[in-house]
């Protein structure tokens, strides 16, 4: 029953030994890695699908979205084609963080008809108390439609928030263009 007991015990010591080997392991510049290579790892680890923004040594700004990203380039899909970069030509990588302009624009008309529907039923009580009912309507849906697009219009002019995943500069500020 000891031995049992002593058995089991080592295993789960062994397990969790291994399990927090690997968890650091991926985070540490091994023996040959440079410090670029261990700032590339935030790319690596962007899940595929992910809208992002590649600021080019060029100067040039590559928006898509996310294919694969490997330790030797990345593979975008815009609205034309595929576009593969190779690492040594990015300068920083941006990821986008919440919705898209249309998201936004959606979200802002959703709120919108909220707020212009129950506003407009607000005013057209009067309506509806002097016998008027197709006004009261007529009124609530017009507040409602007036709210969706003024809504949907502050909700795509709000633009894009991105977080850098990746900077070939060592010190972590915004490297600049080639010239």
């Amino acid at each position: 029953m000891i031995n049992r007991i002593l058995l089991s015990a080592g295993l789960a010591g062994v397990l969790c030994a291994s399990a927090w080997a690997q968890k650091n392991a991926q985070f540490e510049v091994g023996i040959g890695q440079d410090a670029d290579t261990s700032r590339w790892i935030g790319v690596m680890q962007v899940a595929a699908g992910r809208i992002v923004q590649v600021h080019l040594n060029s100067g040039r700004t590559v928006n898509g979205k996310l294919i694969r990203g490997d330790g030797t380039n990345m593979v975008l899909q815009n609205s034309k084609e595929e576009t593969m970069i190779a690492r040594a030509e990015i300068r920083e990588v941006r990821l986008r963080e919440g919705r898209g302009r249309g998201g936004r624009a959606k979200l802002g008309a959703i709120i919108g008809v909220s707020i212009g529907g129950g506003l407009g039923t607000l005013g057209s009580i009067p309506y509806v108390n002097a016998g008027e009912p197709g006004l009261a309507v007529a009124g609530a849906a017009l507040s409602a439609g007036l709210g969706a697009g003024i809504g949907a219009g502050i909700g795509a002019a709000i633009p894009d928030r991105y977080t850098r995943v990746y900077s070939a500069a060592a010190d972590g500020s915004k490297p600049q263009p080639a010239q």
